[in-house]
């Protein structure tokens, strides 16, 4: 039998400033309909896509779907 995972709800960036996490769709370009076109996306579009995946799925363990 495997071990219960302890640090399941562990939310990336959690701690952050403010300022490093951006959503890709501010600046006007919509991103989550597009998709990246060639290039490398900045860090604080990174850290607002893994924060907010984080902060869905520690919700969805705490509270079910």
């Amino acid at each position: 039998m495997t071990a219960k995972p302890t640090d399941i709800n562990k939310i990336f960036a959690s701690n952050a400033d403010q300022n490093n996490i951006e959503d890709p769709d501010s600046g006007g370009v919509d991103k989550y309909q597009l998709g990246w076109i060639d290039e490398k996306p900045p860090y604080e579009t990174f850290n607002y896509i893994l924060n907010k995946s984080d902060r869905m799925l520690s919700h969805i363990n705490e509270y079910g779907v």
